[in-house]
């Protein structure tokens, strides 16, 4: 059996196989039951580095830092003012959030992932607040609805199930089914359509088309309009 003990002078005593040993504060502690002054209020927790660090649940783990939180089976691996809770994993950074169902948070600064499996990879103030939603990184970006998806950059929304945006800056759905963005300013303006500044494409047959098959590109010149792409129908 493993306890410990965390007397005035912050130094603990752990038993393992019977026999006390002494430890400064700081080492790693594993946990059979409360006591005093050790912020571990259930049974089998783990505490390694750090100060002000709370484990409030069974199994919640905290690798360091401060002033972190985890909860029932949650993680944070360190940091500064982190919280983790419900299964949910926290690598580090500061002020971020992991508290849906197995939810993850890699890193950075006031990110948030708060509903079951969301994830957030780092960056400033992202969150992925919908099932199954994902922000990969950057800054103020924002996954509302189920399996939405923002690769980074900065300002972007995402508000309808199963959309993503891959990144750029300021983009968003509106609201439509089925939209993908990649670019910057852009809103949504059909459903169902990718959505991008601008087109580079390299190598498209034409003129005519010849034998290509239904939904091929190709260019031509209708009259002096100069060239013009056409899809073969």
């Amino acid at each position: 059996m493993v306890q410990t003990i965390v007397s005035k002078s912050e130094k603990v005593l752990v038993a393992v196989g019977g026999k006390y040993q002494q430890r400064r504060k700081g080492v790693m502690i594993l946990i059979r039951r409360s006591e005093t002054g050790n912020r571990s209020r259930r049974s089998y927790k783990l505490r390694r580095t750090g100060t002000n660090n709370d484990v409030t649940g069974v199994f919640g783990v905290i690798g360091g830092g401060n002033d972190n939180k985890a909860d029932l089976l949650s993680f944070v691996g360190g940091g500064n003012t982190n919280s983790a809770s419900k299964h949910g994993a926290l690598a580090g950074g500061a002020n971020n959030q992991a508290t849906g169902g197995f939810s993850f948070v890699g890193g950075g600064d006031t990110n948030i992932a708060n509903a079951g499996y969301a994830a957030v990879g780092g960056g400033f103030k992202n969150q992925a607040t919908a099932a199954h939603a994902f922000v990969g990184g950057g800054k103020d970006n924002k996954v509302i609805a189920a399996f939405g998806v923002i690769g980074g950059g900065e300002g972007n929304t995402v508000t309808v199930q199963g959309n993503a945006i891959l990144g750029g800056v300021n983009n968003n759905d509106n609201g439509l089914n089925g939209v993908m963005i990649a670019g910057n300013g852009i809103t949504a303006a059909i459903p169902d359509a990718l959505h991008i500044n601008g087109l580079w494409a390299n190598n498209i047959p034409g003129p005519g088309g010849g034998s290509l098959p239904s939904g091929s590109v190709y260019w031509d010149v209708p009259g002096s309009a100069g060239r013009v792409l056409y899809i073969v129908p």
